[in-house]
């Protein structure tokens, strides 16, 4: 169980849900205090992650817009 000072990186952020919130706070690279039994911290990593998509349905056009072709 975590209690007390709470910290992460600068590439994770602490979100804290429970007591004393009515929507979760979200912490970006710093530190929080959390209370025991009454607070829940879940950590989320900030690291960019690259996709590749190949949809042969899908172009791009000189206007910078997509186009489906069906």
């Amino acid at each position: 169980m975590t209690w007390g000072f709470v910290t992460c990186g600068p590439n994770e952020a602490l979100v804290i849900s429970g007591c004393c919130y009515g929507k979760p706070l979200l912490v970006p690279g710093g530190r929080a205090f959390i209370w025991p039994s009454v607070q829940r911290i879940q950590r989320i990593s900030l690291n960019t992650m690259t996709l590749i998509v190949d949809s042969p349905t899908v172009i791009l056009a000189k206007v910078s817009r997509y186009l489906s072709l069906e």
